[in-house]
C-alpha cells in the first residue's frame, strides 16, 4: 500500500463550497434544551463523543461535522428535485419518525414543510440544533441497543431511516420496531449509499473501500448492508417493497453528469477524511498522514476520471400491510384456535 506515495500522492485541500445562506426560520419554533455530550475528546484536530467514539460512533461531532451533514442534505434534496421521500404515500400523515437523524436536517426540513405532522427525530448522538419547529421533538435514544425502543411511539404513519443502517444490529431492531408501532398501511423508507465498481480495476477508491469495510467491521458496521434492506422488509411481512437505485458515476469526467450529480460526488469525496480518520487509525493502525494520503488519492482519482465506479444512493421502501375484515377474522381464529 506504500505505492500510494510512489504515485506521488499529496494532500489536496478539499474544495470550499460556496457559503450556504442561513435558513429563514419560521415563527413557530421551540427552543429545546439538548444536553451536549458530557465528555468529549480531541483527536487529530477533531472533537469526538468520548462515550461513543470507541465502539459506536467513531466520527466527529464538532461544528465542522454538523455543517457538512447539513450541506450533504441540501445537495441531496437538490438532486432529488426537492423531494424528501420516495414512497408513494397517499394518506394523510399524523406521526413521522426520522431514525438515525444525525444533525436533524431531514426532520427539521420535513417538520417545517408539513406543520400539521408530529415528527420525532431519533439518534444516540447529540448533533442536533436546539432550535426546532414546534411539531418536532428530538429523542436521544439508541435503537440498536434496546429492542423495545418502539414502545415510546404508537400509530406511526411513516418512518424515515437515513444513513444509519450500516450497523448490522440496527437493521433488525429498526424493522421490528416499525412493524410494531406503525399503523396498517404505514410506510418505512431506508436511504443509504453503496460504492459499486464495474470492473476489477485497481484504484485508490477500491483500496479505500476495502480498508473502510475492514475498519468498520470492528464496530459492527457493514458497508454492504443496504443490499439486505429489501429482503429484510419482505421477511418481516412488509408489502409493496421496492428498491430504487440512483447510480451516480464516481468519475467527475463522466459525460452523464449534471451539475447537481457532480456536487453529490464531490461532497462525498470531500467527506472521506472525516469518515475514515478515526476508524482507520484506531482499528487498522494506520497513521493519520496515511489516511489523509489515501483519501487525497481517492479525491484525485474521482476528479481526474480514473475510476469506473458508481456512488449508488439506494432507496428501499415498504408498507405495513392493510388488513381487511376477513383477514382479521381469520387471524383471530388461528390465534385462539376456537373455530
Amino acid at each position: 500500500m506504500d505505492d500510494l506515495y510512489a504515485m506521488g500522492i499529496f494532500i489536496v485541500p478539499p474544495l470550499t463550497p460556496p457559503p450556504t445562506p442561513p435558513p429563514d426560520f419560521p415563527e413557530d419554533l421551540q427552543d429545546q434544551e439538548l444536553t451536549e455530550p458530557s465528555v468529549t475528546i480531541s483527536k487529530n484536530g477533531r472533537l469526538y463523543d468520548l462515550e461513543l467514539y470507541e465502539d459506536q460512533y467513531p466520527w466527529p461531532i464538532d461544528s465542522e461535522a454538523r455543517e457538512r451533514q447539513q450541506h450533504v442534505h441540501d445537495v441531496l434534496i437538490a438532486y432529488f428535485g426537492g423531494s424528501l421521500w420516495h414512497a408513494p404515500i397517499t394518506s394523510q400523515l399524523g406521526l413521522v419518525l426520522d431514525i438515525g437523524t444525525g444533525t436533524g436536517c431531514w426532520a427539521f426540513h420535513f417538520a417545517d414543510e408539513l406543520t400539521s405532522v408530529r415528527v420525532h427525530a431519533i439518534d444516540s448522538v447529540v448533533l442536533q440544533t436546539n432550535l426546532v419547529p414546534l411539531n418536532l421533538e428530538i429523542d436521544i435514544d439508541n435503537v440498536s441497543k434496546y429492542s423495545d425502543w418502539h414502545t415510546m411511539y404508537q400509530d406511526v404513519d411513516f418512518a424515515h431511516i437515513g444513513r444509519m443502517g450500516h450497523r448490522i444490529q440496527n437493521l433488525g431492531n429498526v424493522v421490528n420496531g416499525i412493524a410494531r408501532c406503525g399503523k396498517p398501511g404505514a410506510w418505512a423508507e431506508f436511504v443509504d449509499w453503496i460504492v459499486e465498481f464495474q470492473t476489477d480495476q485497481n484504484c485508490p477508491v477500491r483500496q479505500w473501500c476495502k480498508d473502510m469495510k475492514d475498519a468498520l467491521s470492528h464496530y459492527g458496521y457493514d458497508l454492504d448492508l443496504p443490499l439486505e434492506y429489501e429482503n429484510t422488509l419482505k421477511e418481516k411481512g412488509f408489502s409493496s417493497v421496492k428498491t430504487i437505485d440512483h447510480r451516480i458515476p464516481l468519475s467527475l469526467e463522466d459525460s452523464r453528469h449534471t451539475m447537481t450529480s457532480k456536487k453529490v460526488v464531490q461532497i462525498w469525496a470531500e467527506s472521506l477524511v472525516e469518515f475514515s480518520l478515526e476508524p482507520m487509525t484506531a482499528k487498522l493502525g494506520y497513521s493519520a498522514e496515511y489516511v489523509h494520503a489515501l483519501c487525497s488519492a481517492v479525491y484525485l482519482t474521482i476528479v481526474n476520471g480514473h475510476t469506473d465506479g458508481y456512488l449508488n444512493w439506494r432507496v428501499v421502501y415498504g408498507q405495513i400491510p392493510r388488513y381487511d375484515n376477513q383477514q382479521v377474522l381469520r387471524a383471530w381464529k388461528n390465534f385462539f384456535g376456537c373455530f
